[in-house]
C-alpha cells in the first residue's frame, strides 16, 4: 500500500535495512513510500524482500552484530545521492505512513533524527539496564563511562532508541560523527544506545527527537518483531497482526481491481 507522500517530490529519500545472518526475519513492507527507493544490505544474494533491493556485502567483521551495525551507523555510500536516509532494524515492521514522519524530520531543519528511548529515561537507567539483563558487564560500562569522562565529554539526553533513525543528506562532519559513533561501539560495549549521548554532544550534532519510540506499544507505524531467537506468543502475536495487515491490504486490492473491471463504464 502507497502511504501518502508528506514532502517534496524533489527531495530523493532511501530506506533501508541490513540483515547480516538470521538473526531475525526481513518481510514485505506493508506500506511504502511513493518515490522512496529501498535497500537491503545482506549478505545472503538469495534474500529477496519487496520493494527492496538487495546489495550483498562480505562481513568485515566476525561478529554479524558488528557488520549490522556499521551499516547502521556509517550510512553506506551508495546512498550519499539522497536527501534524506531512514534506517530501519530488520525486525522493526513499517505499518503506517512513515512519510508523515520523514516529512516531519525535515521541516525541522534537523541533520538527525531520533526517537526516545521507550524503557529508559537516563543513561544510568540505561547502563543498569543492559549490565542485569546480561547484555554488558559492569566492568565494560565502567570502562566505557570512564573514557567519556576522561575525553570530558558531557553525555547528551534525552537517551534514544536507534531502532530506526532519520538523516538528511552525509556531510564530512555527520560522516565523521558516525564514524567516531561505529568506532566506540567497536572498541567498548557495542551497545549503540549507550554511545550516541557522547558523538551527539562531542559534534554537537542538530537533532529533532520524536515524542515516542518505534517499540511503543499501539503507535501508528511501526510493529517490532522479537528476534528469531527470542520469539515467544507475543512475537507470534505479532506476526499475525502483521500477516492479517497484510492480507488484508491484498484483499482491498483485489476487490478495487474487481470493482473496476466489473461495473460497466457510465455512457
Amino acid at each position: 500500500m502507497l502511504a501518502r507522500r508528506m514532502f517534496s517530490q524533489d527531495i530523493k529519500v532511501a530506506i533501508y535495512r541490513c540483515l547480516i545472518g538470521d538473526y531475525d526475519t526481513v518481510l514485505d513492507e506493508l506500506e511504502t513510500v511513493p518515490g522512496a527507493d529501498y535497500y537491503l544490505f545482506t549478505d545472503n544474494p538469495d534474500l529477496v524482500v519487496r520493494p527492496y533491493k538487495t546489495i550483498t556485502i562480505e562481513s568485515e567483521y566476525s561478529s554479524p552484530a558488528l557488520t549490522n551495525r556499521q551499516i547502521k551507523i556509517e550510512v553506506p555510500k551508495i546512498l550519499d545521492r539522497y536527501d534524506v536516509t531512514l534506517y530501519a532494524d530488520a525486525n522493526i515492521a513499517i505499518v503506517g505512513a512513515v512519510g508523515r514522519l520523514i516529512g516531519e524530520f525535515i521541516d525541522s531543519g534537523a541533520d538527525i533524527g531520533l526517537f526516545r528511548h521507550p524503557y529508559s529515561s537516563t543513561l544510568n537507567e540505561e547502563a543498569v539496564h543492559c549490565i542485569e539483563s546480561g547484555k554488558v558487564s559492569e566492568s565494560d560500562v565502567l570502562q566505557e563511562f570512564e573514557y567519556y569522562s576522561a575525553e570530558k565529554i558531557t553525555l547528551r539526553n534525552p537517551l534514544s532508541d536507534n531502532s530506526v533513525i532519520l538523516r538528511r543528506k552525509i556531510s564530512d562532519e555527520m560522516r565523521d560523527a558516525m564514524s567516531y559513533w561505529f568506532c566506540l561501539v567497536r572498541t567498548f560495549t557495542a551497545r549503540d544506545q549507550l554511545s550516541l549521548p557522547a558523538v551527539r554532544s562531542k559534534y554537537n550534532l542538530n537533532e529533532y527527537f520524536f515524542d515516542f519510540s518505534p517499540r511503543t506499544r499501539g503507535n501508528e507505524y511501526f510493529i517490532v518483531f522479537p528476534h528469531r531467537k527470542n520469539i515467544s506468543l507475543i512475537g507470534y502475536l505479532g506476526y499475525a497482526e502483521y500477516s492479517a495487515r497484510l492480507c488484508y491490504k491484498h484483499f482491498k486490492r483485489y476487490f478495487a481491481y474487481l470493482k473496476r473491471s466489473l461495473v460497466p463504464d457510465s455512457i
